[in-house]
């Protein structure tokens, strides 16, 4: 049973649901299968903040996921904060081929700027890396399609 890659996308507590998510796939596919998931994850401080670092980066280790990770606090003096939408625009190419394969974006978290700053993200990379003409009405066709949702709260 082959599935498409998925794009993750929860900063935060949003990080919840994908950490169920990602180790039922790591039992029910079989550690060291390729999924060729990614998953853009984040907070304000990697030491403190980053409560899921080691668990994370077992599941990388192992081929599950490959994780990005954002931490807006501690960014480099003048180069301003960092965030999941971002990383979204640093790996573009990355995140066009899991688009460009049917594969779906899921975005978990705070309901603030986040879900915006994502959707826009997406769109960005559809129209300059995938030369998608109208990258807001491809965007809102993955939405109808179930290929792109957001639970935000």
């Amino acid at each position: 049973m082959s599935r498409r890659p998925a794009i993750l996308v929860g900063p935060g507590t949003g990080i919840a649901p994908f950490r169920s998510y990602l180790w039922d796939m790591s039992k029910i596919r079989g550690r060291n299968e390729e999924r060729g998931d990614v998953l853009f994850t984040g907070c304000r401080k990697e030491l403190g903040d980053f409560l899921y670092a080691s668990e994370l980066g077992e599941l990388e280790r192992e081929g599950v996921v490959v994780v990005h990770t954002a931490f807006s606090r501690d960014s480099p003096q003048g180069k301003g904060k960092v965030y999941v939408q971002d990383l979204i625009r640093k790996h573009s190419e990355q995140v066009w081929g899991i688009m460009s394969q049917g594969g779906g974006v899921y975005v978990a978290g705070a309901s603030g700027g986040m879900p915006k700053g994502v959707r826009e993200a997406i769109e960005w990379v559809a129209a300059t890396v995938g030369g998608v003409p109208d990258a807001k009405g491809y965007v809102d066709g993955m939405v109808r399609g179930g290929l792109y949702k957001e639970e935000v709260w």
